[in-house]
């Protein structure tokens, strides 16, 4: 029995352990397990039985702490779409050479493969893989082998991420700060307004703010500018690159207006990020934080003081945002263009406090939306000098692909470096994740999912400009990878999977963070759009 590493002892659900002790101990039986289907178990051969391990005598006891058991076949919970390629791993001392595909619905066999061996680069570790690619017909399935038993259940179907898309994007709704949240759209979500009060500054209690609205970043109730800046961001880059993957029908209540429920979102935030400029200096402040009450003060929360990176993360993002939406609202599109406009004054009045990086992003942004020359000027101080560009940072990176995207005069010499450093990037990364069943080979038990999204979203944004069906086939890998084909064959997608990261540690869901949760939306929109 293997243990899944760095996750705390938790309590199993009855289900849970029900569903291991199945899988693990008997290697066979599930007809104890509450969701398998009773076709799939009846239409069981009974053949090589007396070769199975059929109990230990246990009476396992379900009112204790233990840590939770990690399956022995890694698929994606979800499942596949039926075109693309389709892989599972299998673990474990003793191994098949063969595996089958049964039908949920009705017990039959529909496919049989070879369990193969790959040895991974770099950490020389060996994994052993299934491919049943060539399995295209709609269903849902379990994999099976007589050593290690049965899979957690996937389908193959073509409309696979229709609905998650919609669910990813509601989760804005559910963080909304500042207003209540109806049970008809937020279900046992639903709560009233929170956070309603003006709030004080930090360094001056005298001075209190209206800085309702915008989205909670943490259970905590706080509210960060650079991060809800970053958000807008990348759903900006997922709507305009894949537009016609989003609707106006996600069920949130500006649904049925005419207007794409994604840009609805995104100005709940831009709304708040209004609230938290400077009127007299055009500088932005921090964020907001929750406070310790017990200390006494009549506010649960204080806003941070005005800072730099905030302030050029508020100009890129209205900027961009002021881009996209003129057609919506030419009016609210101007105010944010114009408050964009005064976080970049306010910025130039202090360049040694100026992140160069930051700088250029935000100068693209707002060259891109106006075309004004001191803006372009800015841009290309900080690129002639340069012949290569860090494509694995993200501030770089969404700076780079704003000045090829814009429609204003650009300097060629600059593009054609872009560009060089953009295919040499997404071709590096294409070939180091292609063959490597687990993404990241050596560092697969290591690696942060956030770091695994960002990583993702570029090659997304790469893969739009520069199209490529490997990168597409890399794009897949990576959703197979965060719903459960994975070392721990957990789904960390809530909602999602047999195994959720959910039932064990909710933080970590990726739609509860919304920096995460932006990166996750870009690439689902990048797959259902091909």
């Amino acid at each position: 029995m293997i243990f899944r590493p760095g996750i705390s002892k938790k309590r199993i659900s009855r289900a849970l352990v029900c569903l291991t002790v199945s899988v693990l101990l008997t290697g066979c039986s599930m007809s104890n397990i509450p969701w398998w289907p009773t076709a799939a178990v009846q239409s069981q051969s009974s053949e090589g039985e007396e070769n199975q391990i059929t109990s230990l005598g246990l009476t396992p006891d379900l009112n204790y702490d233990r840590p939770v058991i990690e399956a022995h076949i890694e698929v994606d919970q979800l499942g596949y779409l039926p075109g693309s390629p389709k892989l599972a791993i299998f673990r474990g001392d003793e191994l098949d050479t063969h595996f089958n595909v049964v039908s949920a619905d009705t017990g039959d066999v529909v496919y049989t493969g070879e369990i193969r061996s790959k040895t991974e680069a770099g950490s020389g570790e060996t994994f052993s893989y299934g491919d049943f690619s060539e399995l295209t017909a709609e269903g849902t399935y379990y994999i099976q082998t007589d050593v290690i038993g049965y899979s957690y259940l996937f389908s193959i179907k073509e409309d696979l991420y229709e609905d998650m898309l919609d669910v990813a994007l509601k989760q804005y709704y559910l963080n909304r700060c500042g207003t209540s949240l109806a049970s008809k759209y937020a279900g046992d979500s639903a709560h009233s307004a929170c956070h309603t009060d003006p709030v004080t500054l930090q360094q001056d209690a005298n001075v209190s703010l209206d800085v309702t609205g915008g989205w909670h970043i943490n259970q905590a109730g706080d509210r960060d500018v650079v991060s809800g800046c970053n958000t807008i961001e990348t759903l900006l880059i997922a709507y305009e690159y894949n537009t016609e993957a989003f609707s106006d029908d996600s069920d949130i209540p500006e649904s049925g207006d005419g207007v794409p429920d994604i840009l609805n979102e995104i100005r709940v935030e831009t709304d708040w990020l209004l609230k938290m400029q400077d009127p007299s200096t055009g500088g932005v402040y921090e964020g907001i934080v929750s406070t310790d009450q017990g200390k006494g003060y009549d506010n649960p929360c204080r806003v941070l003081p005005i800072d730099m990176d905030a302030t050029l993360s508020f100009a890129s993002a209205l900027g961009y945002f002021s881009y996209l939406y003129q057609t919506v609202d030419t009016a609210y599109a101007t105010v944010c263009l114009q408050a964009a406009d005064r976080a970049m004054k306010y910025a130039a009045k202090f360049p040694d406090k100026i992140n160069s990086d930051a700088y250029f992003k935000a100068a693209a942004m707002l060259y891109r939306a106006t075309g004004y020359y001191s803006y372009r000027t800015i841009v290309e101080n900080y690129c002639v000098a340069r012949t290569d560009y860090n494509m694995s940072d993200n501030v770089v990176f969404t700076g780079v692909v704003t000045y090829l995207a814009t429609k204003q005069k650009t300097n060629s010499d600059i593009c054609n470096a872009m560009m060089a450093s953009l295919r040499s990037y997404a071709e590096k990364m294409a070939s180091e994740r292609r063959d490597a069943l687990y993404l990241m080979g050596e560092q697969a038990k290591t690696v942060e999912n956030s770091t695994l999204l960002s990583e993702i979203a570029r090659l997304t944004v790469a893969n739009y400009i520069v199209s490529s069906n490997e990168y597409e086939n890399v794009m897949e890998r990576y959703l197979h990878y965060f719903l459960g084909c994975n070392p721990y064959n957990i789904c960390y997608v809530g909602q999602y999977g047999s195994l959720n990261i959910s039932d064990t540690e909710a933080g970590r869901d990726i739609l509860r963070q919304p920096e995460q949760n932006a990166f996750y939306i870009l690439l689902l929109s990048g797959v259902t759009s091909r």
